[in-house]
């Protein structure tokens, strides 16, 4: 296999053995041998599994950024998908949340976890991955947009509630589940996450969503209830 060499001016390097641990050993033009440190996908791949440190998930994203050598568009996609791979299906967290570092240093990174986080079988990536990445911060306020608000404030249950002998509420009325604070829907769990981020202003959410928060004295705060 012949490969280029990030640092080695106008040589082609061909490699020689792959060791173990990341290094290769390689021979330039003039029949030198010599040994650089160059992971594999592979490498890089076994490490996130193994959940060693940060090592898998740092050597796959230098990777994705041709660090170490020049890999072709198909290597880098297959390396991804199956990064992608790991991230829907492992039951680790460390090991999906290193993939998806890993992902968001591929040149299509911003694209790639939207698939997962549109993916029915998602449970990994959030908005607050994608948010973070160049160009996810107008995706994220574009998906908030295009969402439709809950027609009516969320209502507080009771503190109190009064029952008959029979076990029946007499008062006063408690709200449908449905209704209750918080709400949980996706409109309000989008602006919450933009809340946070100090995109919106809690005032554009939270009397919508939550009604336990209330603005007194200068300051929001939340209410026991």
């Amino acid at each position: 296999m012949v490969v280029l060499f990030s640092g080695v001016a106008m040589a082609q390097e061909t490699v020689v053995e792959r060791k173990e641990d990341g290094f290769a050993v390689v021979k330039d033009g003039n029949g030198r041998l010599r040994t650089i440190y160059s992971p594999t996908p592979q490498f890089a791949l076994e490490a996130i599994l193994a959940e060693k440190s940060s090592v898998g998930k740092i050597t796959a994203a230098m990777i994705f950024k041709q660090k170490w050598e020049t890999r072709s568009d198909a290597e880098l996609d297959a390396f991804a998908d199956e990064l992608v791979r790991l991230v829907l299906e492992t039951p680790s967290y460390k090991v999906a949340d290193h993939a998806i570092y890993a992902l968001g240093s591929h040149k299509r990174g911003l694209e790639i976890l939207i698939d997962i986080y549109e993916n029915p079988q998602n449970t990994r990536v959030s908005l607050g991955h994608i948010f973070r990445l160049p160009g996810g911060e107008d995706y994220v306020i574009n998906l908030y947009a295009s969402l439709e608000p809950p027609e009516e404030p969320c209502k507080l249950p009771p503190q109190i509630i009064i029952r008959n002998s029979d076990g029946e509420i007499i008062g006063p009325p408690v709200p449908p589940k449905e209704e209750q604070c918080p709400y949980k829907t996706e409109w309000c769990n989008v602006g919450k996450l933009l809340v946070g981020l100090e995109v919106l202003d809690l005032a554009d959410v939270y009397p919508i969503c939550d009604g336990r928060w209330v603005y007194e004295d200068g300051r929001w705060s939340v209410i026991n209830h």
